[in-house]
């Protein structure tokens, strides 16, 4: 038996959700025949699964105490901050770093941003593809989160890249095409049926065959700025993936040249206050600022060092 009380972290969180982030490895249908035996209590009183929670509230659970994160550690490396409060962390993120772990103890820029006995690990509120570099939204509270996550998922802010192209891209233009995943191959497509997404996109300059070019998320689906620019017949250079492998080769880009380069903030409220209208930007990274000069691109001194 264990109990437990409602940090301001979890405040507004259901129940059953807090249980299965404490006790990661209890068995769904365990916890369910907790609440039928009322054998999980708030305060005192029978709780129900999809309770929602308040802080200070006293939880009784049937189980032992929740594992501890002993063992957990940050990994190697050093993240560069664009920003940081005491609720949330920008960061510029290197292209081949994941941006959390795809195995226990693995180096990724969550792991790397593990905060030794805090009681809120830093979390993802955004994230990029392993090979694609810029910023990352890290939240540090509980409540920094679930406001984030929530702007973000429903497009409140801006996304802005900075992408290297193949071909003599347009001025400007639109890219509204679904997209849907195939789950086996990891691979996005175009498809009629799929969800609806809308890119935006800027030419900056041109040369050697390739652009440069802003692009902007409209929406925000896995992979949408590499399918949606090879739909249109200008893949990001160096996408093995969706792009053009042999010119790839021939320009001797070793990933795709996609750059996450600013994160707009909208109007924000509470303890996110300060950051109503901000904009972070981290600059292009050096390999693309290599490729553009090799291909004489000159790219504004605003997307450099």
């Amino acid at each position: 038996m264990d109990r437990f009380v409602v940090s301001r972290h979890d405040d507004g969180r259901r129940l059953d959700k807090v249980i299965r982030k404490k006790w990661p490895s209890l068995p769904l249908g365990a916890m369910m025949k907790a609440f039928r035996k009322k054998q999980v209590r708030i305060d005192g009183a029978r709780a129900s699964f999809d309770q929602r929670l308040v802080e200070g509230q006293e939880i009784l659970v049937p189980w032992e105490s929740a594992p501890t994160d002993v063992g957990a550690k940050r990994t190697g490396g050093h993240l560069v901050t664009v920003y940081r409060d005491e609720s949330l962390w920008v960061v510029s993120k290197p292209a081949g770093l994941l941006s959390q772990p795809d195995k226990k103890g693995g180096d990724s820029v969550v792991t790397r941003a593990f905060l030794p006995g805090s009681s809120f690990q830093p979390q993802a509120v955004n994230r990029l593809d392993r090979n694609t570099s810029g910023i990352m939204v890290l939240a540090l509270t509980g409540e920094s989160l679930r406001d984030l996550s929530s702007r973000w998922r429903d497009g409140e802010m801006e996304k802005v890249y900075l992408a290297l192209v193949v071909g003599d891209l347009p001025e400007e233009g639109s890219i509204d095409a679904p997209l849907s995943k195939d789950g086996s191959s990891n691979k996005v497509f175009v498809d009629s049926k799929g969800q609806s997404s809308l890119t935006l996109y800027r030419r900056l300059a041109s040369g050697g065959g390739l652009s440069l070019c802003l692009v902007t998320l409209i929406t925000g689906r896995s992979h949408q700025i590499r399918v949606h620019m090879s739909h249109i017949g200008h893949p990001v250079l160096g996408d093995v993936k969706y792009g053009d492998r042999a010119l790839n080769g021939v320009k001797g880009a070793k990933r795709p040249m996609l750059h996450a380069f600013s994160v707009s903030f909208p109007d924000m409220s509470g303890d996110l206050s300060s950051l109503s209208s901000k904009t972070f930007r981290t600059p292009m990274p050096e390999d693309m600022a290599d490729m553009c000069s090799k291909n004489g691109i000159v790219p504004d001194r605003a997307f450099l060092r």
